[in-house]
């Protein structure tokens, strides 16, 4: 048996939608929403974290600019170990003022670590 095709009016089809595809894209909306959130989250404490390390870096570099140039000043001031013996033997008015001075030196072999290790009396390793 064969069956008239219906047809359906605007009106009649408006009555029988209900506004399913209304809620399943709002609900879409929502959560790619909360996704670009995270997102955008993440690429912040990213970015945070990405600075903190180059100011670490900046400081660093800064620091080691500074001991370089600490260095070079003291070997270029103290010229033999004689100059650094008498800086710190004990008629030098510095050496009346401390019982001990303690001079860090690199772990690196040059004339200033030589010159400190020839100069002292009592070493500490």
């Amino acid at each position: 048996m064969t069956t008239p095709a219906t047809t359906l009016t605007a009106s009649q089809t408006a009555v029988r939608q209900k506004g399913a595809v209304l809620v399943v894209g709002l609900l879409i909306l929502l959560v790619m929403t909360v996704l670009g959130v995270a997102a955008m989250s993440s690429t912040t404490l990213q970015e945070r974290m990405a600075n903190n390390n180059r100011q670490q870096q900046v400081a660093f570099q800064a620091t080691e600019v500074a001991l370089r140039a600490a260095e070079t000043y003291l070997s270029n001031s103290i010229s033999s170990v004689t100059a650094l013996n008498t800086n710190f033997n004990s008629a030098a008015p510095v050496a009346g003022l401390y019982d001990f001075i303690l001079i860090d030196c690199p772990p690196s072999i040059n004339m200033l670590t030589v010159h400190v290790s020839v100069a002292r009396r009592l070493q500490y390793l």
